[in-house]
């Protein structure tokens, strides 16, 4: 994960995928801005490879896009 990585956020059925690039790097942490504008702050654990899903099977997160 570099700056400039793009990245895709599922967050569920019935929301829009977002997709956004990751602007600043630090300490753990990616800012992301989304497409809309807006501005997030996330752990880098929070940034999955696609095909990632949680314990129970989900596939709800932050990805890096499948262009990378």
């Amino acid at each position: 994960i570099t700056i400039g990585t793009k990245v895709e956020g599922n967050w569920g059925a019935m929301h829009p995928t977002w997709y956004g690039e990751i602007i600043q790097l630090g300490y753990g942490e990616a800012v992301i801005e989304w497409e809309k504008g807006d501005f997030e702050e996330v752990s880098l654990e929070r940034i999955h490879k696609r095909g990632w899903t949680s314990k129970n099977g989900s596939p709800i997160g932050i990805f890096i896009a499948e262009d990378q």
